[in-house]
């Protein structure tokens, strides 16, 4: 909705995470479903750590409703 009333590309990070997992170094993962995979390999550098694993998929969508 944001990108078809904004007009701008959208990318969403998704993912079973809670800050007290990855506050402390604890174990954690999300998604980055992204249009253009390049803009989600941006994201991940921006938030991948030892602790919490990034991937990216070039499926917005489908990781929203994962």
């Amino acid at each position: 909705m944001v990108r078809r009333m904004l007009n701008i590309e959208c990318s969403v990070l998704m993912g079973a995470n809670l800050a007290d997992e990855i506050g402390p170094n604890g174990l954690a993962e999300a998604t980055i479903g992204a249009h253009f995979i390049e803009q989600g390999r941006i994201f991940r550098e921006l938030f991948h750590t030892p602790y919490f694993n990034v991937d990216v998929i070039n499926d917005v969508e489908g990781a929203e409703l994962a």
